[in-house]
């Protein structure tokens, strides 16, 4: 946002040294310096997000979510009875490193400007029956679907310039910090068959 949060000192072409505010602040106090924070814990506050903060990525206009790092119980959760057997033990996990995270799903039309940009070739309509539920992937705002984990993958590098979540990261930002098996009742928050 336009503060400075450190300085680095060096000569043009040689290797130099980065130094945080809480270093060099003291020494240039009275040059007219807006600094981003006057400690070190004020410092990290400053540069990450706070958590939930809402970016668009200008790579593929998609809305990011900002994740915090912190812990999530991965697996089968206290009172869960629909638990598979590959969800057992029940363990914690660490997140070391906030993320940013898609807010929604991809949508279509992120996905055809990728498309387009890269050379990928669209998979085949979505489909219930012999009903085109999209016909000629029309509807800009739906989420993409029918491709593979790998397309997915390029998706994520090459058209947003960033990663696949691991599983324990999804995890642990669709929990939100609920140890809940649900985010709510499954047919208020969820479309499903069967």
């Amino acid at each position: 946002d336009g503060r400075a949060v450190g300085l680095v000192f060096g000569r043009e072409g040689v290797y130099g040294k980065a130094l945080p505010i809480a270093v060099v602040e003291p020494y240039l106090r009275g040059h007219d310096i807006k600094w981003a924070a006057q400690s070190t814990s004020e410092l990290t506050s400053a540069v990450e997000p706070k958590p939930g903060t809402v970016r668009t990525n200008p790579n593929d206009g998609q809305p990011y979510v900002w994740i915090p790092p912190g812990e999530v119980r991965m697996g089968c959760s206290p009172g869960d009875n629909e638990c598979s057997s590959n969800e057992n033990p029940p363990h914690t996990v660490r997140i070391t490193r906030g993320f940013w995270l898609g807010q929604t799903e991809v949508t279509v039309g992120a996905y055809k400007r990728f498309a387009a940009k890269s050379g990928v070739s669209m998979p085949g309509e979505p489909g219930f029956g012999l009903t085109k539920l999209n016909p000629g992937w029309t509807d800009l705002e739906q989420p993409m679907v029918q491709i593979t984990w790998d397309e997915a993958k390029s998706y994520c590098e090459s058209g947003a310039k960033g990663r696949l979540p691991t599983e324990a990261e999804w995890e642990y930002a669709a929990r939100a910090g609920s140890p809940a098996a649900r985010y709510g009742n499954l047919d208020a928050v969820a479309w499903y068959a069967d």
